[in-house]
């Protein structure tokens, strides 16, 4: 029964640390299942070039893996190949990817100011953010039949501040970063938008600053997924600036709590928006954007300019929500980081409409997760109770066993006072008397009763 015990005890030793270690990898699992991206950019030209490609990122500050997969469209002549170099831009595409224009995808993405160059390296922090090319370590080649490229960059974000989601992924003829410049009318070969997987609604609103007769006017769009108000933000931002020769750089910009009104009034729009009371950030500061006052844009993201065409993610710009900033306020500044207010306007809802990313996946992913929560839940509901009965039964086992060793102790004590009660000898028996119930007989044979000497041989007696 010892032996017994000892090996239920140490099953549930060893029970314990499996439901230990099972908790800690499904819930590491969920996880990294919870916070992972998976972006994708599908475009095609007009001359028949294709780029498909997929990103994805277990959670922020993580390594991407990416896919390329790319065809060459029209070739010249006698050409069944040609070098590519795939770089992400500041904007996105228009049209899915078949205006791939300088004007309209901007400049290769980098928000770093990182120095481009040839000494970038595969496994390089310091180059543009947009120069995946240079760290992709293989050399690209596009033909007419589509060709597929798998590499991990170390330096494409997909989650916060820097995060490539709804810029421009392109494809230029060329091997370098040299190539990607919009110079004597070229042009990527082929672009495409890079959206989440999957975003099947998304909200967009906007907030339209000045008129026509304003010095600086233009249009600042919001876009979140749909229902989710702790998604990431993306904020396009198109300043035109009209007075001739005049500089209008260094707006501060922010969203306020009460609305302008239909004539933008900036008397009327309250305080910066910070409906969770949030200590203010200082500007550059490496704190995250839920940690600092949701209105404070400027200090999150920087100044603006006009002319300007710029975008930036956000990671606390709710569109829906309790803290919704629909029907809040966006106010521009005076130039220079001035502090009088410029222009005031409404952030209305634009449209809540399907996204390029299509397909349903954001539902799958929340059926995904709300499943991995059960199944872990069942789990570890089901193992603690396992635990706890194997507990309980090692316990009440050992009582019991306890008990029957007892019970045998006392039993043995009975019979040995049972047999301390018999006589060492037997009186004479008359024939008509039956023979005692209990005899010991002696080497003679003899029964009824005990030989001295034998006896004493046996060491029962002393001598």
């Amino acid at each position: 029964p010892f032996v017994g015990m000892r090996g239920r005890r140490a099953w549930a030793r060893v029970s314990t640390r499996v439901v230990a270690l099972i908790v800690t990898l499904v819930t590491c699992g969920a996880v990294a299942g919870a916070r992972g991206a998976v972006v994708r950019a599908t475009g095609d030209a007009k001359d028949g070039s294709r780029v498909a490609a997929t990103l994805i990122q277990s959670h922020r500050g993580s390594a991407t893996m990416v896919r390329v997969d790319v065809l060459a469209g029209a070739l010249a002549s006698g050409d069944s190949d040609t070098p590519v170099y795939v770089s992400v831009h500041a904007l996105a595409s228009e049209d899915g990817g078949s205006a791939c224009a300088g004007d309209v995808i901007g400049a290769v993405y980098n928000p770093r100011a990182a120095t481009r160059g040839d000494a970038c390296g595969s496994r390089d922090h310091g180059c543009a953010i947009g120069d995946v090319g240079a760290r992709a370590g293989v050399h690209m080649i596009a033909g007419n039949l589509m060709k597929t490229y798998a590499f991990v960059d170390v330096d494409l974000p997909l989650h916060g501040e820097q995060s490539v989601v709804g810029r421009t992924l392109a494809v230029w003829r060329g091997d370098s970063w040299r190539d990607t410049r919009f110079v004597n009318g070229r042009t990527p070969l082929v672009c495409a938008t890079l959206v989440r997987d999957g975003e099947q609604n998304v909200i967009v609103a906007q907030a339209t600053v000045g008129t026509v007769l304003s010095k600086v006017s233009g249009v600042v769009t919001f876009t979140q997924a749909a229902g989710e108000a702790e998604a990431e933000t993306t904020v396009r931002v198109q300043l035109v600036n009209r007075a001739q020769g005049e500089s209008s750089t260094g707006h501060e910009w922010g969203i306020y709590s009460m609305p302008a009104g239909t004539l933008g009034s900036c008397s009327r729009v309250g305080e910066a928006y910070n409906p969770q009371s949030k200590a203010s950030c200082a500007h550059g500061s490496n704190k995250l954007a839920s940690d600092c006052p949701l209105g404070e844009l400027s200090k999150r993201q920087g100044a603006v300019s006009a002319p300007m065409i710029a975008m930036f993610t956000d990671g606390n710009l709710p569109l829906s929500g309790v803290h919704s900033i629909i029907g809040k306020s966006l106010v521009l500044f005076t130039k220079d980081g001035g502090t009088d207010k410029m222009l005031c306007s409404d952030i209305k809802l634009a449209s809540t409409s399907k996204s390029q990313g299509g397909g349903g996946g954001a539902n799958k992913s929340v059926h995904v997760g709300i499943s991995v929560g059960a199944i872990t839940t069942l789990i570890v509901l089901s193992l603690c109770a396992l635990r706890y009965y194997s507990v309980l039964i090692t316990r009440s086992t050992s009582f019991f066993d306890w008990i029957k060793l007892n019970r045998s102790h006392m039993t043995f004590q009975r019979m040995t006072e049972e047999f301390r009660e018999i006589p060492l000898t037997s009186p004479p028996r008359s024939p008509n008397r039956a023979a005692p119930a209990f005899t010991i007989a002696d080497e003679s044979g003899d029964n009824g009763g005990l030989n001295h000497e034998s006896v004493k041989r046996r060491g029962h007696l002393r001598s």
